[in-house]
């Protein structure tokens, strides 16, 4: 499963209604974020980094696509320079 559909499969398992355009604002409050927040590193066994545990960065399904690619990429460099 790749990004994308982890972001969406986990927003409508959350009850977060899915709009046409992805860069649409998701109505969603913090608790409900945290809790997808929280589901997607499960599912795709990464930590989220304190920094990005923010509801402004990840206000559209764009947003969330971009920042775990951004965090994706970051774990990878990470793991090389060890």
């Amino acid at each position: 499963m790749n990004i994308k559909e982890t972001v969406l499969i986990t927003l409508e398992e959350n009850g977060i209604y899915i709009p046409d355009d992805l860069d649409e604002e998701l109505d969603m409050d913090s608790i409900t974020f945290i809790s997808i927040a929280v589901c997607i590193e499960e599912k795709m066994q990464i930590s989220i980094p304190d920094e990005y545990l923010a509801i402004d960065k990840f206000k559209t399904i764009n947003s969330f696509i971009e920042n775990i690619n951004i965090i994706l990429y970051s774990l990878e460099n990470a793991e090389k320079i060890d």
